[in-house]
């Protein structure tokens, strides 16, 4: 078995040849840097699978579905009605980064809950979500 089969395909060039250091087992209460950057670049993904393009005005929205998908979980999230969370692209890319990059591990846990629950009723969605945990649980 050649040394490249010994390590997963997340790992960089440096990490597979020894020239930096292989990241530590997840700890517990802990996430690290770059599982938060994945994660966040995952979602990220997900959300662009609502965004169109106005081409009018040349800017990019969240649509409708988008809008009525995200709307119920960052409310959750946040503890404030539905209608009080400002779904506009540029407010749900925000918070949802500050969400995934900044807040306490326990909090990115719930968040993911969440969205995870919310997402399972709406089966088209949920394929695209099934494929971004998946991708972030093997990059762990």
């Amino acid at each position: 078995m050649d040394k490249e089969e010994h390590f997963p395909y997340h790992y960089t060039f440096s990490q597979r040849y020894g020239y930096e250091p292989l990241p530590d087992a997840m700890k517990l209460e802990f996430l690290s840097c770059g599982f938060r950057r994945e994660l966040c670049n995952e979602i990220m993904s997900l959300v662009t699978f609502f965004v169109q393009n106005d081409s009018l005005y040349g800017t990019r929205f969240l649509n409708q579905t988008g809008q009525n998908l995200f709307r119920p979980i960052l409310g959750e999230f946040m503890v404030i009605p539905d209608h009080h969370v400002n779904t506009t692209l540029n407010d749900l890319v925000n918070q949802i980064d500050d969400i995934l990059l900044n807040s306490e591990f326990h909090k990115v846990l719930s968040f993911l809950e969440i969205l995870v629950r919310q997402m399972s009723n709406h089966p088209r969605v949920w394929t695209q979500l099934f494929v971004v945990l998946r991708f972030c649980v093997a990059s762990i």
